[in-house]
This record gives C-alpha cells, sequence and structure tokens, in this order.
C-alpha cells in the first residue's frame, strides 16, 4: 500500500502547485474545476484515488488482512484510507524519541532528520486520528516487550480475534528471542551522543509530542514512571544464569524443584516487583512456579501458579514493606523427566513507588 500512498501524495503535491500558479482572478475567469464553489478540488481526487485504492484491494475478497502502511506518506493519507476502506480498522503503534534515535545509530540519516520525521509522523497522526474515531487503537512499542499478554488482549478485543489465536500470539511475542535492546528498552538521552546544538534543536522542537505522550528524556522512558530495577543486571542473584535482560531458572533432569533468589534490599509500601514469565512449550507435566518474598526466616508474602495451562503470563504484585527483603523463586514439577526444564523471567525488574499512593496489584500469571 505504502508505494500507492506515495504516488498519491505526489499527486495531491503536484494538484496544489498548479493550484497555486493559478491567480485568483485567473480561477475566477476560467471557472476552472479546481475553484469552480471556491474550494480545491481535493475532495474530488480523494474520492477517485479511494475507489482506485480499493479497487486495487478487491482480490483480497472477503477475507481479512493486514497492511503495515509507515512513514509520513502514509500517515498524510489517512483520509484516503479511512474513505476507502470504511469496514477497516487502524492499530498506531508509537515509541519515544530517544527509542527512535538510538534505532537509527550508525545510519548515514543525520539525529535532526530522523527526528524531523518523527515530529512528522506526531503531527500528521494527531491531525487525522479524528477521522477514525470508534476505529482505532494506539500502542507504545515498549509495551509490546514489558506486557505482551496485556497489549495482545487489547488487540483481541479491539479486533474481535479468537482468544485461541491472540493467546498463541502473546506467547509467540513472549517467547520471542530478544532482549531489553536500544529497540525496546528505555535508552538514556545522553547515550545517544548527539552534537550539543543538535541536541538542544531536536529537543526544543520535539517538545510538544514528547509531552502529548508524556515521554521523558530520562531512562524511566514516561514522565510518570518511577524508577525501575532491571534485576538481570543486579549481581544479587542465586540460583539463575542471565541472559539479556532475562533470568533463567533451570529444573535439573530427574529433580522436581529447584529454586533461585534476588536480593532485594529494602523497600516501601507500594514498590512492584514485575516480570514476564515463559516457560518451555515441551514440558508434558504438572508445572508450578512459586514466589515468596522472605525476611530472614520469616515468609511475608507467597504465590503459586500452575503452569500446565498456559506458556507464560505477567507478574505484577505490590510487596510489603521490608528491610533486605529475598525474592525465592521455585520450580517444582509433578514428576521428574530425563531433561532440564526451564522457565525465563524476562524483564525481571522492581519498581519504586516514589511516594505514590500504594496500589492493592495481585500476581496473575
Amino acid at each position: 500500500m505504502t508505494p500507492a500512498l506515495l504516488d498519491f501524495a505526489t499527486l495531491l503535491t503536484e494538484r496544489r502547485k498548479q493550484k497555486s500558479a493559478i491567480s485568483t482572478t485567473e480561477a475566477a475567469q476560467t471557472r476552472t474545476a479546481s475553484n469552480v464553489d471556491g474550494r480545491p478540488d481535493e475532495d474530488a481526487t480523494r474520492r477517485e484515488y479511494s475507489l482506485r485504492l480499493r479497487s486495487a484491494f478487491a482480490g483480497k475478497g472477503g477475507s481479512p488482512w493486514l497492511e503495515k502502511a509507515h512513514g509520513v506518506a502514509a500517515l498524510q493519507c489517512l483520509p484516503v484510507i479511512a474513505q476507502a476502506f470504511p469496514e477497516a480498522k487502524f492499530i498506531y503503534m508509537h515509541r519515544r524519541l530517544n527509542e527512535t534515535l538510538a534505532s537509527h545509530s550508525g545510519s548515514t540519516v543525520s539525529y535532526p532528520d530522523i527526528a524531523e520525521t518523527w515530529i512528522q509522523c506526531f503531527d500528521e497522526w494527531s491531525a487525522h486520528k479524528k477521522l477514525l474515531r470508534g476505529r482505532m487503537v494506539e500502542i507504545d512499542q515498549r509495551d509490546l516487550h514489558f506486557h505482551p499478554y496485556r497489549t495482545i488482549d487489547r488487540l483481541r478485543l479491539f479486533l474481535g480475534l479468537d482468544s485461541d489465536a491472540a493467546a498463541k500470539t502473546a506467547a509467540d511475542l513472549a517467547n520471542g528471542d530478544h532482549d531489553c535492546s536500544q529497540s525496546s528498552s528505555p535508552v538514556r538521552w545522553e547515550d545517544l551522543d548527539i552534537p550539543p546544538d543538535d541536541a538542544l534543536r531536536i529537543r526544543r522542537q520535539s517538545a510538544p509530542a514528547m509531552g502529548a505522550y508524556d515521554y521523558d528524556y530520562d531512562e524511566t522512558y514516561h514522565a510518570t514512571d518511577a524508577p525501575s530495577i532491571m534485576l538481570a543486571h543486579t549481581r544479587n542473584l542465586s540460583g539463575f544464569e542471565t541472559k539479556g535482560d532475562a533470568v533463567l531458572l533451570r529444573l535439573p533432569a530427574l529433580q522436581v524443584d529447584a529454586a533461585g533468589r534476588v536480593a532485594m534490599g529494602d523497600v516501601r509500601t507500594g514498590d512492584r516487583i514485575l516480570a514476564v514469565v515463559t516457560r518451555e512449550e515441551r514440558y508434558c507435566g504438572r508445572l508450578f512456579f512459586r514466589m515468596r518474598l522472605m525476611h530472614g526466616d520469616i515468609e511475608l508474602d507467597a504465590r503459586v501458579f500452575d503452569l500446565a495451562a498456559t506458556q507464560g503470563g505477567e507478574i505484577d504484585y505490590a510487596l510489603p514493606a521490608a528491610e533486605n527483603l529475598m525474592l525465592e523463586v521455585s520450580l517444582v514439577a509433578s514428576r521428574p523427566l530425563n531433561r532440564d526444564v526451564e522457565i525465563r523471567l524476562r524483564a525481571l525488574r522492581i519498581v519504586h513507588s516514589q511516594e505514590r499512593a500504594s496500589r492493592a496489584v495481585t500476581g496473575a500469571v
């Protein structure tokens, strides 16, 4: 679709130039089609192009299909797309400027040019999304990494998808072989190595768009984000293996349980522990995942999740105020197998409350 939209954007630009070249007096005298009623002929052009665009996809029949149309030109043409496909639904995925700049590190395109495109995309989406009221949803790219199950469930409800298919999609996304890299994790502005003059200009120009999405420039990502600590990057682990931003807990062959521990230090009421939990598909027996919060030898809280019915999920629950808190994670199998079994806690992190009112959050897998 994008090449066709680029053609249409070029066509509109050319017609605008042609119209501007005709003086108001000449247009009134000749009664040109572009000014019969005092308005440009863009509406007629848009209707014509909408029909052509829809006819190009007529071969799809009644089957659902997905098109990725990216860039400024595609967003400029949203009125055409919306008119050509009145039954279509729209998903707009955005990410913070920091990560957009980081993803182009080493390219031949300059940071100011990348930032200008990012700002133009925001402006075009803001100008046209009202046309899509009731049939569009906005997704933050980082949510696909940190909250795959919740994000996919939003899309399932929005698109009316089958729940089993959506669950498989979420599991595939959660099990993806990727870590918390530049494309998904918070990138600090100072790590972008932008010349000071360019950095000042970019931040000044991007401020309205950053503010509209409540994005911040520091590593917390959003202005409202509380500071978080990725536990895979600390030295306070025992019994785990680490890979990227994930911690792996392995249940050795012929054993029925294994445990790992994380020293979390002092926590306050309202601090939370979060992670995306995934398991291997090949395990056929009952598998239980247990989290215990320990203060010395005293158990403050415990949660047990049955992983037999699902390949994983998201952990998000509030921590009790305590000093020198220890998190114990265990795997318990119904029977020993002749091979290792492994679960992964991706983006295992503690999020501090910053004195905000605590909420009762329960773990769910």
